[in-house]
């Protein structure tokens, strides 16, 4: 997931994700389906995950200058931003209070609870650090176009597609604790800005992404299993 994708991009991703629970589902086996749907999508992000494009690389060998690291992190802050709403646009197309009350933990996770002090707050702690103005942040005035463009596709994707589809797509969260590990690795080692502090955000997700990520996989392989028929799984996966 990285701000630079666009709309046909992201929605191949998360349709392949998709494929290889469907390849799994016309697996006999139960336990045949789990192994062979985790280990499609693993194998997908080390295919196509953001960590491998050239920027992160750069980001994390030390190679950019403050103010590169600077435009990229104010425009981060969009996707940062931008992900409650994705979550709550999910939340509102779900019936089931269960599935509801779980999916809210993403929200407080990301705004926090009445307090506020949860991602979005930690995340702006980076910015602080980078001598960016937080008002300006905040108001997304510097937002590059296709930033924007693809942050939004993501939401509409939500939106628009099955709630299978929808709670498929947060499935790139497996792919979050390395990259947050690689980015706290090589920021630290490069940058003399890049304390706790500044990286207070990216530490605290690797924790939150996995409890997210466990529970999104089963749901979505279980879903896939019990309720959804060929012809209807074929429908909402193509596009």
């Amino acid at each position: 997931r990285g701000t630079g994708l666009t709309t046909r991009s992201n929605n191949n991703r998360f349709s392949t994700c998709i494929d290889w629970l469907i390849e799994a589902f016309n697996q006999k086996e139960v336990n045949s389906i789990k192994v062979i749907g985790g280990q499609g999508i693993t194998d997908l992000g080390k295919q196509r995950y953001h960590s491998l494009h050239p920027f992160h690389k750069l980001l994390h060998t030390g190679k950019l200058s403050f103010k590169q690291v600077q435009a990229w992190a104010l425009n981060r802050f969009y996707y940062q931003w931008s992900i409650p709403r994705k979550d709550l646009t999910l939340m509102a197309r779900i019936n089931d209070v269960k599935l509801r009350l779980e999916w809210r933990s993403r929200v407080i996770d990301h705004e926090g609870d009445i307090d506020g002090s949860g991602g979005i707050s930690r995340y702006l702690q980076l910015c602080e650090t980078l001598k960016l103005d937080i008002d300006y942040v905040k108001s997304c005035k510097g937002l590059l176009p296709a930033t924007k463009f693809a942050v939004d596709a993501y939401v509409n994707f939500v939106e628009s597609k099955s709630l299978l589809e929808g709670i498929a797509s947060s499935l790139t969260e497996i792919y979050a604790p390395a990259i947050h590990q690689e980015r706290i690795t090589g920021l630290s080692k490069h940058y003399e800005w890049a304390d706790d502090y500044a990286l207070a955000y990216f530490k605290k997700r690797i924790g939150q992404a996995r409890k997210d990520v466990e529970f999104g996989r089963e749901w979505v392989i279980n879903l896939s299993l019990i309720h959804i028929s060929e012809p209807t799984r074929q429908a909402e996966i193509s596009y």
